[in-house]
């Protein structure tokens, strides 16, 4: 649709219509590279094996109902 109508407003002003092809085209191919690296493609297949060192933490809290013993002034869990 787009060709049809310039190909008509340029036959009705007289003017040569065959850059806006070379410009259709020259367009269409950065959409196209433009859409491929937003894809990212990769090539090959490379497998490594990686190490890592860290340490883990993990954090233990009672919060049954036995902390909130009067035995201990506050509290258990307000205490620690």
């Amino acid at each position: 649709m787009y060709l049809i109508r310039i190909i008509r407003i340029s036959r009705s002003l007289n003017t040569p219509y065959g850059t806006v092809f070379i410009k259709l085209a020259l367009r269409s191919v950065i959409i196209l590279l433009l859409l491929i690296s937003v894809l990212g493609p990769t090539f090959g297949d490379a497998r490594r094996e990686i190490k890592s060192v860290g340490k883990d933490i993990m954090f233990c809290v009672d919060l049954s109902k036995s902390m909130d013993a009067f035995d201990v002034q506050p509290t258990r869990l307000e205490k620690n």
